[in-house]
Parts: structure tokens; sequence; C-alpha cells
């Protein structure tokens, strides 16, 4: 059946409380200039008793928005970098937009408005919202000729909850990262050039009403898990290659 229109709600702006997740612990802390210019290598030992942390990490270029965010497979699955305000969890937003913005062709974006400016803040970058804890709640860039893949530092805008790329031209996988953005309930990636298997694990978004992924190149099995997103009212799948849809999945789509 047709995709009736979707439209974005305007109740986002609510406050996901904390301070992203980040956690203090003594008086260890990174300062607002190496969150911003350095890769953080982790090889983190954490005692909760006596509430220590060891923390290595390495300096990889000089800043950000030139050398991109490359991400060790231990800072993947570890988010306990050690903040002592808001600013400094903003400088690490602000390094994995700017690995989005590297990542997809950023400077043939139609409206890149002050992407990468460091004078300007993540409200007045085009496309994003933030709450009032200035995290990244929304990316709105469709239509927007955004290509290549889709990067694995997304995983660091762990208050996203909209992540809207539709009509683009992104390629690759979806990456495995996307599934560890909890408030995430809209994601829109229809109508681009997205190969691989949809990855099993975005069922452990399990705040996600809209999940469209129709009109890309996606091939495989409809994971079964998707049918415990209980939260979820549109499910686009069409126009891709794939096959062996269950009959939970088949409840789901419209």
């Amino acid at each position: 059946s047709n995709n009736p229109a979707l439209s974005l709600p305007n109740d986002e702006e609510s406050d996901q409380g904390g301070s992203g997740g980040a956690e203090l612990l003594g008086d260890m802390h990174l300062s607002p200039s190496q969150s911003a210019a350095v890769l953080l290598e982790s090889m983190m030992t954490t005692n909760r008793h006596s509430r220590s942390l060891i923390l290595n990490f390495e300096p990889r270029g000089t800043s950000a928005s030139q050398t991109g965010f490359n991400l060790s497979p231990t800072m993947k699955n570890n988010k306990n970098i050690i903040m002592e305000d808001e600013n400094e969890w903003e400088d690490i937003e602000r390094s994995a937009l700017m690995d989005l913005f590297n990542s997809t062709n950023g400077p043939h974006w139609l409206n890149k408005q002050n992407w990468g400016n460091p004078m300007k803040p993540l409200s007045e970058w085009a496309g994003l919202t933030v709450n009032r804890h200035n995290q990244v709640i929304k990316i709105i860039l469709p239509s927007n000729n955004l290509s290549g893949a889709i990067p694995d530092s997304l995983y660091y805008l762990e208050a996203l909850k909209i992540l809207d790329l539709r009509y683009n031209q992104l390629s690759g996988p979806i990456p495995v990262s996307i599934s560890n953005l909890s408030n995430l309930t809209q994601l829109y990636l229809h109508c681009n050039k997205l190969s691989c298997e949809i990855p099993p694990e975005i069922s452990k978004l399990t705040q996600l009403t809209i999940l469209d992924l129709r009109n890309n190149q996606l091939v495989g099995v409809v994971p079964t898990t998707l049918s415990n997103l209980r939260q979820l009212k549109y499910l686009g799948l069409k126009s891709n290659r794939l096959s062996a849809f269950s009959r939970e999945i088949n409840e789901l789509l419209p």
C-alpha cells in the first residue's frame, strides 16, 4: 500500500536529562580542547568502589573538522568518557557531526549553513535541533545531496530522537551503531542507495515509532526481531531486494 504523508511531531524539545550519559569519576577530566581535537583511544579500567578510572588517549591531527572522528572498536562500545560540563560533551557531538559531514560529501550539500563553524552553536547548524542541554535531538537533512556512507560516530548523539536522511545518495550498509541511539523515535532512510542486510540490532531501538527503509538496495532476510518494536506505527520496506518476510513482519507492513 502507499505510504501516507509522514509529518514530524513538534514535541521533541523535552529534556532528556543528565549530561548526555557522561560520567564524572574523581577529579579526572578532559578539557574542551582535548575533547574536540583528539581521537580518544580508550583502554578503560573502572573501579566503582574507589571511583577511579584509567583513560588513555592519543592525539591525531589538530581538529575534528580536519581529521574526522575515527572511532576505535573499543570506543564504539564505551561512552564512559569523563566530562566536566555540557560544553565538553558538545565538543564530542560536534566531532561526530563533522564526521557525518565529511563522510557524506559535506562540501557539496545543498544546505550546509554553519556546519563546521566553531563560532556558531549547534542549534544554528542547518537541519539540527537541540534540547536545553545543547544535545542534538533532531537531524533533518532530506533532499540535501548527501552521498557516501553513514558513519558509525552518530552513536555519540545519544539524545537523538529523529534522524531524517531521506532522498539523498547514501550508500553502503546501515551502521549497526545506530542501534545504540536508545532515544530514537523516527528513522527515515528511504530513497537512498543503502545496501547489505538490515542489521537485526535495530530491534534494540525500542522507542521507534517510524522506521522507513523503502527504495534502497537492501538484501537478505528481514530480521524477525523487528517485530519486537512494540511502539512501531509504520514500517517501510518495499522497493528493496529483501526476501523471506515472516508472518510477524507482514503484520507490521502497511
